[in-house]
């Protein structure tokens, strides 16, 4: 599958602009040239590496989409989340800039949509940028293109996923070309009150004629919020957190409402050196830095306490700075038989939050209620004890180049990571209600060390029977070692640190892959692929349960404190084809997974704290569809289609949790409600992911007089229901499905562009995943508990953007 298109024109090339050019490279988009020569126009040949060779996509045998740096530019897709929208088999539970989003590939996904804080390190798909491995929600920032790989790739990277692979492949420097592009934005966000705007800048410098060269990108994204805090707390621990909101004096007295909480700010950077002495030798070093802050969570307390559909009832403001640093040194070296690829990277990343608190603190019922100013807030990672989580990694790779029947290729991949987490619950006025000595306030707290060692070694074989029938098997070898200790501190009970003993967890395994493929003609192509991916197992942060710790506590049992590896079988049936004399593609795949010891988050039977353990078996199967074409008369289209039946295949008792009532009260009358487990069955659909997605985009291209080029653009992404537990068990809900639209119009010449652009044109409301669920609605004494909110769409943004390059 491929959305980054480009054209030629077999018979004329005067008078094509440098626009022309560039709006050719976009989703869909025909160059701008005059309308008698649009017969002449075909869909250009576009070279990816994602098979370790630089191969026509057209003719790579795996289920593959590649996104041209055009289109990322034309279409604004500025991260993961808004590209995925318009690649079928992938998506991404949008949750905003304060977390990072969960990326899904063909349904792979058992956790609940209250799951808020992202798939990070080890999830269900791998991310590279170029050649190094990284777990970070990069801006796309000067990016030649963006390859998508849909199916286990244990066998041709080091990292080793159950879904697929996202490769950014950046620009590299260009030894022989001063150059250098920027680009401003400027737009209105539909309920917000201010302003967006974004700015980001390259420039390619040599420095040694044809061997040294620098390139560096800037970019920094303003965001607006667009969700309002109505009811934060003025005084913590001073003032009432319920007055009755039927009273202004009162609630004026106690609480105050804050705009547009949930903004954004990231600067985002990238400097590269590329050395080629020789023609079959080179070494890139890259250093990227990524800070976003952002001052609340994309999330709605609809229906809770009166709130409106873009406003949150937390009590306290909800904080995050992510920063991330990762430096990187490849060396590629042609060696006659074979090429060497070598890729060192060192990288830190530092997660630092406050975060509402209160209504989890109550659940508890520890007799916080009692005290009626209660309001909590948790500090994660504070900035006098941040230790930034580091990341080593090293990749050897061998790929053959030597031609003949034979191809193969060989690496081996190490990896150690170190984390420290510092986690603190503050109450603030709470020990002097109870007379108990805390200058401080600090009510809990947590510290993690842990460290990940995983080494694997990888490989493919392949043999072309005859030119036009090829088979390739794979194999992978891995292990890894999780070591993690903890300690505990209760200082409102009084009770000293609580240091455990360290925790060591061993896995190792192995995976195949075997596929073959057969060119019916040079244009069409059927290939059939069976893989196996793994994602590696670990240690759940909360410490062992003892006696020392009061009743409640969120702790584990031993049993809860290791969770296993799960692994998947993909069999795929895939067709790659191009028509009408290179005008059109149409891409195709069918598809079954098999999956096991599915990994699922559950909860401690001690404090409802979540955790991740195992679970069911389960499937997911589809058929994925893709077609592009150049139309008459200046017009392109590219359209996308994608079904996902993804559900367990065994039943799984106690596998869905929620509350109910207890038959029990409390002091004011009210019901108690007590943790229920819920079992899943056979044929339960899986949350997360939608059934149904599918896009079109239109596009038209001219080109004007005087050189000036003119195109426009309509666009529509959509996607069916969403359930947001297994099964819709529990007091799991659907969340509706929904279609954006997107336009644009642009006019330009010679070395700049001016585009006017409309995204989610219509302004839609929709939710796209939930924290908690229902039940958890409740009353403890007289405070009313606020743990149910959902995410939301990022709301209408008209925008003007200019583009300048010299």
């Amino acid at each position: 599958m491929i959305i980054v298109t480009k054209y030629r024109d077999r018979s004329i090339q005067a008078g094509r602009s440098r626009l022309a050019t560039a709006a050719a490279a976009a989703l869909g988009l025909s160059p701008a040239v005059p309308l008698h020569a649009a017969d002449h126009m075909t869909l250009e040949e576009v070279i990816v590496t994602s098979t370790r060779r630089s191969a026509s996509v057209q003719d790579v045998p795996l289920n593959i989409t590649a996104v041209g740096g055009s289109t990322i530019g034309e279409m604004r897709l500025d991260d993961i989340s808004r590209l995925t929208r318009w690649v079928p088999g992938i998506v991404t539970v949008d949750q905003g800039p304060w977390n990072n989003n969960r990326v899904i590939t063909r349904g792979l996904n058992a956790a609940d949509t209250s799951s808020v804080y992202g798939s990070g390190d080890g999830g269900t798909v791998a991310t590279y940028l170029g050649e190094t491995p990284l777990f970070v929600d990069f801006k796309l920032l000067d990016i030649d293109r963006v390859e998508v790989l849909l199916g286990p790739q244990g066998t041709l990277y080091g990292a080793g996923t159950l879904g697929g692979a996202v490769r950014y492949i950046p620009n590299k420097p260009n030894l022989d070309e001063f150059a250098g592009t920027a680009t401003v934005r400027g737009y209105s966000l539909a309920h917000s009150d201010d302003l967006g705007y974004q700015g980001n800048a390259t420039v390619n410098l040599p420095l040694i004629d044809g061997k040294l060269a620098l390139r560096a990108a800037a970019g920094y994204y303003r965001g607006p919020g667009f969700i309002d805090n109505t009811l934060l707390v003025r005084n913590l621990g001073v003032s009432n957190p319920q007055p009755d909101l039927n009273d202004p004096a009162a609630v004026a007295a106690n609480l105050r409402r804050e705009e547009d909480a949930n903004d954004e700010r990231t600067l985002a950077a990238r400097v590269s050196l590329l050395y080629q002495p020789l023609d079959a030798f080179e070494v890139l070093f890259t250093h990227i830095h990524q800070d976003t802050e952002s001052g609340g969570r994309q999330v709605t307390s609809t229906p809770l306490l009166g709130t409106g559909p873009y406003e949150s009832a937390v009590h306290v403001r909800d904080v995050v700075d992510r920063s991330a640093d990762l430096t990187s040194l490849e060396i590629t070296a042609g060696l006659g038989f074979a090429e060497l690829v070598s890729s060192s990277s060192w990288a830190e990343t530092e997660f630092d939050f406050v975060r509402d608190q209160t209504d989890q603190l109550l659940e508890f019922r520890y007799g916080y209620e009692n005290f009626p100013q209660f309001v909590a807030y948790a500090v994660g990672e504070a900035p006098n004890q941040a230790i930034p989580r580091q990341q080593f990694v090293q990749e050897l790779r061998l790929v053959s180049t030597d031609g003949g029947p034979f191809n193969w290729i060989a690496g081996g991949y190490y990896s150690r990571a170190k984390n420290f987490n510092t986690y603190s619950e503050y109450t603030p006025g709470l020990p002097a209600f109870f007379g108990i000595p805390s200058p401080d306030e600090l009510e809990y707290q947590a510290i993690t060390r842990s460290e990940l060692k995983e080494q694997a070694f990888f490989g493919e074989l392949g043999y072309y029977f005859t030119d036009v029938w090829q088979v390739t098997v794979g194999g992978r070898y891995f292990s890894y070692t999780a070591d993690q200790s903890s300690s505990t501190e209760l200082p409102f009970f009084g009770l000293p640190p609580a240091v455990l003993p360290p925790v060591t967890v061993d896995q190792h395994g192995s995976l195949f892959k075997f596929n073959t493929s057969y060119k019916f003609t040079p244009d069409v192509m059927m290939y059939v692929t069976v893989s196996e991916g793994y994602r590696r197992g670990g240690i759940n942060a909360p410490p062992l349960c003892n006696p020392s710790l009061p009743p409640g506590s969120v702790c584990v049992t031993a049993q809860e404190q290791t969770y296993l590896p799960d692994e998947t079988r993909n069999h795929e049936l895939g067709l790659r084809s191009t028509w009408f004399d290179q005008r059109l593609t149409a891409n195709a795949a069918l598809y079954y997974v098999k999956w096991r010891d599915v990994q699922v988050l559950t909860t401690t039977a001690s404090g409802g704290q979540q955790i991740t353990g195992n679970g069911a078996k389960a499937t997911s199967q589809g058929v994925e569809l893709q077609v592009q074409a150049l139309l008459p008369a200046g017009f392109s289209l590219m359209a996308s289609y994608a079904y996902n039946d993804a559900q367990l295949t065994e039943d799984v008792p106690g596998l869905v949790l929620d509350l109910t009532n207890s038959g029990r009260f409390d002091s004011f009358g009210n019901p108690i409600k007590v943790t229920r487990l819920n079992d899943a069955f056979d044929g339960d659909r899986l949350p997360g992911s939608p059934q149904h997605t599918g896009s079109l985009t239109l596009q038209y291209s001219r080109q004007l007089a005087n050189g000036y080029g003119f195109d426009a653009s309509y666009g529509i992404a959509a996607n069916s229901d969403v359930i947001t537990t297994v099964g819709k068990r529990g007091s799991g809900e659907t969340l509706g499905g929904y279609a954006l639209h997107s336009a644009s119009v642009g006019i330009g010449k010679d070395r700049w562009r001016a585009t006017l652009y409309a995204d989610n044109l219509f302004d839609k409301y929709a939710y796209t995943s939930v924290t908690t669920d229902v039940s958890r609605v409740q009353v403890v004494n007289n405070f009313t508990v606020r743990r149910y909110e959902h995410s939301v769409l990022r709301p209408r943004q008209i925008g003007l953007e200019l583009n300048v390059s010299f």
